[in-house]
């Protein structure tokens, strides 16, 4: 079990095994083509607001990425 913290919101992630994805914008929680919605134990989905985002994690974790999905306006 792995708890990703983004500006003091907490997204707790259940049973992971290799790796997982989190895609705020798809909405959706993954594991190469699978879906693993049953491993994220949250509502919302983490986003990163304009500036300063303070990002932690709790648990047996080697690496964090986080990438970006620009766009337009």
């Amino acid at each position: 079990n792995i708890t990703l913290s983004i500006g003091g919101q907490s997204f707790p992630f259940l049973n992971i095994g290799s790796y997982i994805e989190c895609d705020s914008a798809l909405q959706a929680v993954f594991t190469g083509a699978n879906n693993k919605a049953d491993k994220a134990n949250f509502d919302d989905f983490p986003t990163l607001k304009p500036g300063a985002n303070s990002i932690s994690w709790t648990g047996k974790v080697t690496k964090v990425e986080i990438v970006p999905h620009w766009r337009e306006l």
